[in-house]
């Protein structure tokens, strides 16, 4: 039979005691938090319709993580990775607007004179004009017609 000798005991011990640890600290962690307001309505929405309650909700153009914050304050814990995978999958869906990469909006809220890319379009877009700067690249040039043509 075998049998347990002091040190292996005590190694053991040892590792449990830090599972304990890390457990309590994480606890400790949660229960530091702030409660949220909790919105019933938004937490029993599929993920892709949140994107599009975010969206609208905010009114004004947004990232998947600006997006992903916004559904964590009205209560639901849905990870940023996920989030941008459905604001995308809602996009080509046309349910919403893309201004550039990253950078959503809910289709009544979309600013004026800014381009919109179409899924499917030649390269994405539909016009340019000099509002879509700051969500495209500040620093570089607007393309062409030439070059947005296929």
């Amino acid at each position: 039979m075998a049998t347990i000798t002091d040190a292996a005991l005590r190694r053991h011990l040892e590792t449990v005691r830090a599972q304990l640890q890390a457990s309590l600290n994480a606890v400790n962690h949660l229960l530091a938090e702030p409660p949220r307001d909790v919105d019933q309505r938004v937490v029993a929405l599929a993920r892709s319709e949140a994107v599009i309650w975010a969206l609208g909700d905010e009114k004004v153009p947004m990232s998947p993580a600006q997006i992903a914050d916004r559904m964590h304050e009205a209560g639901r814990d849905d990870p940023t990775k996920e989030v941008q995978a459905s604001a995308f999958r809602v996009w080509q869906q046309g349910r919403i607007a893309k201004l550039a990469r990253g950078v959503y909006c809910a289709l009544p809220h979309v600013p004026a004179g800014v381009p919109r890319f179409v899924y499917g379009a030649p390269h994405h877009y539909v016009e340019t004009g000099p509002a879509a700067a700051p969500y495209i690249d500040p620093a570089a040039e607007q393309p062409t017609e030439a070059q947005l043509s296929p």
